[in-house]
């Protein structure tokens, strides 16, 4: 591990080569040995890099096909993330489908298709070697050479190769054709040309052009197609998508650990003018937020005595033009029914005296009893009372 991390942590990996060296068996050894042996070498950088071995022939065409799908992968996505640009659709907000287009196996993808997903941020990928179905071919002639071998006829020549049908085109591709026979509507006969003497174009041949956005490589051999519909569905998940973005925005303005919890209060400032209000775009996508491990919760749960730790207001895709995320310091809160209790029996004074008494519990503290205004109370903790606001959430909503 020190050899390997050598070129790049020098100093920490001659560390921990001196520490560990006197533990292999050549270093008892040392003087009687090469002086670039590991263990025998003065200094970790003095040792090769250790050698490939030779691979057996089945791991070797295990390791190819993980290589072309990664560079396969590698393609869909830069072709898929143009096709969102030009749809004008951040990568935020999710599409329904990417349709790839390919020539090649479609094993080669098997291994990568998550990926795919995430990187694209789609629900579903389509990959199929139908190309007549899905693509059609064009071809327009290099004019300069064009020209330079017809000379007279190379406007003739250039409305007979437009007018090319896929099929063709497709045989001159894929099936190693070294020529292709025209004839040109000018009464001069047939004229035969080489592959070289033309530009093959692809393009995505869907029924509706206002369903997709395509790009394809240059080559012709890859073809990917932006499924571009947008529902409420859709345009929830990015809507909750952007607030988990700005959470984590925000934890990184207050220089939070990844260890340190917080609870995490939202509101629509415009609610009446919200098409999409926050509040079903959080509760439609659960997994996503479970997945980045946040639980926004409306600001109306936060407790009066809640710290503020950083707060920012801004618009979101679709949703709320003026959503206001605040992150607060964690504090026990009573329970939903502890304050229904307390407010029935002690009015509203009552119960923020005995919100203010609980915030001030200390972590370990299960119990927490006494006397207010002569009157006796017990709370227990996850009954009662939580340690925060996304605790006592998280147990209402079991």
């Amino acid at each position: 591990m020190a050899r390997l991390m050598a070129p790049f942590t020098p100093f920490f990996a001659e560390f921990l080569y001196q520490k560990l060296r006197s533990r292999l068996p050549a270093y008892a050894k040392r003087d009687s040995l090469p002086a670039d042996m590991l263990g025998a070498a003065d200094s970790v950088h003095f040792v090769e890099l250790p050698k490939a071995v030779e691979s057996s022939p089945e791991k070797k065409i295990i390791s190819s096909r993980a290589l072309q799908g990664v560079r396969l992968m590698q393609s869909v996505v830069e072709l898929g993330r143009k096709a969102r640009e030009e749809a004008k659709i951040n990568m935020k907000t999710p599409v329904r489908s990417v349709t790839v287009v390919t020539t090649a196996h479609i094993e080669a993808f098997t291994s990568v298709e998550n990926y795919i997903l995430e990187e694209l941020n789609a629900w579903e990928v389509n990959i199929t070697t139908d190309v007549d179905k899905w693509c059609t071919l064009s071809a327009l002639p290099k004019l300069p050479e064009f020209a330079k071998k017809l000379g007279k006829r190379t406007k003739s020549a250039t409305e007979a190769v437009k007018a090319l049908d896929s099929s063709k085109l497709r045989g001159l591709i894929s099936e190693n054709v070294k020529s292709l026979t025209i004839a040109p509507n000018d009464g001069q006969g047939a004229i035969e040309l080489e592959p070289a003497d033309l530009i093959i174009k692809t393009s995505f041949a869907s029924a509706d052009k206002t369903d997709f956005v395509a790009q394809t490589s240059f080559d012709g051999a890859l073809t990917v197609a932006v499924d571009i519909k947008q529902d409420d569905n859709l345009r929830n998940q990015g809507i909750a998508r952007e607030v988990v973005n700005r959470v984590n925005k925000l934890r990184k303005k207050a220089k939070l650990n990844m260890g340190d919890v917080v609870d995490v209060f939202y509101t629509d400032e415009d609610v009446e003018a919200c098409s999409l209000p926050t509040a079903a775009a959080l509760k439609a996508n659960p997994q996503l937020l479970e997945k980045a491990n946040i639980r926004p919760l409306p600001e109306c749960d936060r407790c009066r005595y809640a710290v503020e730790i950083a707060s920012d207001i801004a618009a979101t895709p679709f949703g709320s033009k003026s959503l206001k995320i605040t992150l607060c310091q964690p504090i026990p809160v009573l329970s939903a029914a502890a304050a229904e209790d307390a407010l029935k029996k002690r009015g509203s004074n009552g119960l923020q005296a005995l919100e203010a008494l609980v915030s001030t519990t200390k972590p370990h503290e299960s119990l927490v009893e006494g006397y207010l205004d002569g009157v006796p109370f017990k709370l227990q903790l996850g009954t009662d009372f939580f340690l925060d606001a996304t605790s006592r959430d998280r147990a209402a909503s079991k």
